[in-house]
């Protein structure tokens, strides 16, 4: 990935995620249009990560699927499968290597867009650490920039590892 241009990276809680999908955000054709699945299309040069729970309130999708612009994962925010995290505390899941590849894969397909969107449950810790880790590789501005932006992430260290890990392997077979 090279940095070909500035991208806006912005790191929301579930609830901020739900206001923006939930009110009108813009116009489209003269039409009040929000973001769902039948008028993602219309957000070209926006793409969203929505990291989910496993289980409980936060694990329930916010799109009916995937599209070219948009990606689920599902994975909590712990270091090994099966600890406790802030919002689950059983049967957890751990980001791992294969969504690694798979989240590469999807911000490589749409590393020529204007801004991203990156949420979870809380907006600091799953998303802080995709979003920083988006932001290292075509963010706007610099660190402290994009902090200003975010203030409130604090990125889990293991999936910036395992990012920055696929990223290595993916440069060096280029």
């Amino acid at each position: 990935m090279d940095k070909e241009r500035d991208m806006h990276v912005h790191i929301l809680s579930r609830i901020d995620i739900e206001n923006l999908l939930n009110r009108p955000t813009g116009f489209y054709r003269q039409e009040i249009m929000t973001i769902d699945d039948s008028t993602i299309h219309h957000w070209s040069e926006t793409f969203i990560i929505s990291i989910l729970d496993s289980s409980g309130p936060y694990g329930i999708p916010l799109f009916k699927r995937d599209h070219p612009n948009v990606i689920s994962l599902t994975f909590d925010d712990v270091i090994k499968s099966g600890d406790s995290s802030p919002t689950v505390h059983k049967n957890t899941i751990a980001f791992n290597t294969k969504m690694a590849e798979k989240l590469y894969n999807f911000i490589e397909l749409n590393k020529d867009k204007f801004a991203c969107i990156v949420h979870c449950a809380a907006g600091i810790s799953r998303s802080g650490a995709v979003g920083t880790f988006i932001h290292d590789l075509f963010g706007f501005g610099d660190y402290f920039d994009f902090k200003k932006v975010n203030p409130k992430i604090y990125p889990n260290p293991q999936i910036l590892k395992l990012l920055r890990a696929e990223h290595t392997k993916k440069y060096l077979n280029k």
